[in-house]
């Protein structure tokens, strides 16, 4: 059953005196805010001011010295330090570590302060590698951001210790989310913290990030909804890192990169293993409580996670690409079905005709004055051959003429099956007195060596046809070719077959 709303008056006006045991920033981190927003300031200026909180110069100069800024030379002088990071780095940083020195200090209630540290500090680097990853601008404020996201559970913890305890008492996660606290109270977190940095008159961006990063879309602006969509992500990795045994904040974790950023499990597991190392860094710098070897196991449980949750998706994509490359396979098995022989293995006689058309479209729009032709070629008393020998003979025949026509024709012809024992080869680029040497050299590689099958040596001989045009543009060129070629293999038969008849169309 639901506890009843406690009854809880919060003057947001006076937010500042409510918040009386929590310091205002130091002078230092002031003095570095108002410096950064001088446009004429000078490095060596911000160096002293940095100078004046001796914490905060050595934690800038590791920074600084840091894998994230260092070039590969030592950093040793403040001035040189601020030049590396730059304005927006350092007022970052200059108020995150006065923040966060000055709130530790504050409390003394039972409100568990390193948990608290640590999910803003997981949070904090969490949205800065994710600006990095998305592209976002504004990293650096990315990171300020995450690390104020829940000042006003500090702040609440502070004013009304009692009451606030019970929320978190009863909250799943180490701290309470805003639907937890609106159970018990009339305002959230998200509310109080984002009075509380007004009040503390903190740079307007992280005031509104603050208040609206558990609803980026009612951000008053597009900075605001962009780092506010980013720290409420980064929020999800530091329940998950912070709230161990939690099944479903690794869940939630994967489906809040996904929604919002359109990232996989795969690349989500990824970016949690890739910041390990700079939360570690950040935690001693910070003076933060952090476990990391907590988090090793959490990172393990994560890559399993991942495991578990992809599993089925891998497998249904494995299956799918099977169905594909079985749909490939099938596809190449139609694709030459349709367009090669299936008795020779060379191309048949409708993709020959497309091959003949081709080239002479291409002929006519280059205006190509070389001769094209067409070579018919056709196996001599070859019904003798299946009468004598038989059919597997004569299939042998015709593969063992396919292979030595193709080993004699160039790369650039074509040679295909006609029909039957006819076959025909598109010649390319040979003048006309060249078209009759290339039908002769077909002719000789049939008729001078005897072929051997099953014990029986025996000669064949073809008879070959050739016709070749000059101009591609004449009409119904590819029908005249072959009509051509095919009326010189007739005349061929007709002088006594295994010889050669050569015309030109044109």
């Amino acid at each position: 059953m639901m506890n009843p709303t406690i009854e809880f008056d919060l003057d947001f006006d006076n937010l500042a005196a409510l918040c009386e045991d929590i310091p205002t920033l130091p002078a230092a981190a002031m003095e570095l805010v108002r410096i950064c927003k001088d446009a004429d300031a000078s490095f060596d200026e911000l160096s002293r001011v940095v100078a004046l909180d001796p914490g905060l110069a050595s934690k800038i100069l590791r920074v600084a010295n840091s894998a994230s800024y260092n070039r590969g030379h030592d950093i040793t002088n403040l001035t040189r330090a601020c030049v590396v990071l730059g304005l927006k780095t350092l007022k970052v940083m200059g108020l995150s570590f006065s923040l966060r020195t000055q709130l530790q200090m504050a409390t003394d209630n039972q409100f568990n302060l390193d948990a608290f540290w640590e999910r803003c500090l997981v949070t904090s680097v969490a949205a800065r590698g994710l600006a990095r990853l998305v592209k976002c601008p504004l990293a650096e404020e990315a990171f300020c951001c995450g690390l104020l996201s829940h000042v006003g559970q500090y702040a609440l913890a502070n004013i009304t210790p009692e009451r606030y305890r019970q929320v978190v008492d009863e909250a799943i996660g180490i701290l309470p989310t805003a639907e937890e606290e609106r159970k018990h109270l009339p305002v959230d977190h998200h509310e109080v913290g984002g009075a509380l940095l007004k009040a503390w008159q903190m740079p307007e961006l992280f005031v509104a990030v603050t208040a609206h990063w558990k609803d980026p879309q009612l951000a008053p602006n597009h900075d605001v909804t962009k780092l506010a969509e980013i720290v409420r992500v980064a929020d999800m990795v530091s329940r998950f890192v912070c709230d161990p045994g939690k099944v479903y904040a690794a869940n939630v974790m994967f489906e809040h990169f996904e929604h919002v950023f359109g990232l996989s499990s795969d690349e989500t597991d990824g970016f949690v293993v890739s910041i390990e190392n700079e939360i570690a860094d950040m935690a001693s710098m910070l003076s933060v409580s952090y476990n990391q070897a907590d988090l090793d196991a959490l990172l393990d449980d994560a890559r399993q996670q991942v495991i578990d949750i992809s599993l089925s998706a891998v497998q249904d994509l494995e299956g799918a690409h099977a169905r594909e490359a079985e749909l490939t396979r099938e596809a190449e098995t139609l694709r030459r079905q349709a367009q090669f022989d299936a008795l020779t293995g060379i191309p048949n006689r409708r993709y020959f005709n497309q091959r003949l058309e081709k080239a002479i479209v291409a002929r006519r729009r280059e205006e190509s004055v070389k001769p094209l032709g067409v070579l018919m070629v056709d196996v001599d008393y070859f019904k003798s051959v299946n009468d004598i020998y038989g059919h597997l003979i004569g299939d042998k025949v015709l593969r063992e003429i396919a292979v030595r026509i193709g080993e004699t024709v160039r790369d650039t012809d074509l040679l295909a099956r006609y029909g039957g024992e006819e076959f025909v080869v598109i010649v390319h680029h040979v003048n006309g007195n060249q078209m009759e040497s290339v039908a002769e050299r077909v002719r000789q590689c049939v008729a001078e060596k005897p072929m051997t099958f099953d014990g029986h040596v025996f000669d064949v001989t073809v008879s070959v046809g050739i016709a070749y045009v000059h101009d591609a543009s004449v009409e119904n060129c590819g029908y005249l070719l072959l009509k051509l070629a095919d009326d010189c293999l007739y005349e061929a038969k007709s002088q006594g077959r295994n010889c050669v008849v050569c015309v030109a169309a044109n």
